[in-house]
């Protein structure tokens, strides 16, 4: 029994990995799902949790994560 998932390809200078296990859709799909569900849990227990952040619709808190993404997209495409 092999203990890896995975073969050595190529031993130069450089080592090459081979997985072994093939790419599964229902597999995905069933991870998708249960992130879904724990993020529609997560969501629903903090909801309850903090009940005052209610008051805020749903344009500020677009308004308010403009700084926060424009930040991110400046990262990540290296804008100046």
């Amino acid at each position: 029994m092999k203990a890896n998932n995975y073969e050595v390809a190529e031993a130069g200078e450089t080592i090459t990995f081979k997985g072994l296990v093939a790419r599964s859709t229902s597999q995905a799909f069933f991870l998708v799902f249960c992130t879904a569900i724990g993020m529609a849990s997560l969501a629903l227990v903090l909801q309850i949790q903090f009940q005052d952040l209610g008051e805020y619709t749903e344009e500020e808190g677009m308004d308010l994560s403009v700084p926060l993404l424009l930040l991110l997209f400046a990262h990540r495409f290296a804008l100046p």
